[in-house]
């Protein structure tokens, strides 16, 4: 079923709570696009809700929006469509040093990425100490020779942090 609202004529809150009532009520769930608007942009908008439905947990009553998907599904195309892995050499790497010596420098450069290279947070995030975040980000590039401030750099790895959870 295809849902449009116009939400100039209604509370946008009080739809989502009627909405996820009827959906519970019918053991359904729902998929919410991006807003959108022009009429032009129905279809695309469309098939980013049933994606998100594909994608999603599939809680009954729940409405999932397509901004959590949407990712996931791109790094799904990525995969299906070529023919060499294009995961970054940069994740091997850490997990057989992981492997090897114990540590945890795959989840922290994803915890680093995660929380936008800001120490503090990915402290918190790992619930250890500031400086053994700076010291594992040190060794994670004396490793591998990565340049963390190339922005396209950061992309690619976060693309492959998505890809290597799917494997």
């Amino acid at each position: 079923m295809l849902l449009l609202c116009n939400l100039d004529l209604l509370n946008l809150n009080d739809f989502q709570a009627e909405l996820k009532r009827n959906l519970l009520e019918s053991d359904s769930i729902a998929g919410a696009s991006y807003l959108f608007q022009t009429i032009s942009q129905c279809k695309d908008q469309k098939e980013l809700a049933y994606l998100t439905t594909q994608y999603s947990e599939r809680k009954k009553g729940m409405i999932y929006g397509c901004e959590s998907y949407i990712f996931k599904y791109m790094t799904d195309v990525l995969q299906k469509h070529s023919k060499i892995s294009l995961i970054h050499p940069v994740l091997e790497i850490l997990k057989e040093y992981d492997l090897k010596s114990h540590s945890e420098l795959y989840k922290t450069l994803w915890a680093f990425l995660e929380c936008e290279r800001d120490y503090k947070k990915t402290s918190k995030m790992l619930v250890v100490h500031r400086n053994t975040v700076q010291y594992r980000i040190d060794k994670i590039v004396e490793l591998t020779g990565i340049d963390l401030e190339d922005v396209q750099t950061r992309i690619y790895l976060v693309v492959s942090f998505f890809m290597d959870q799917e494997n």
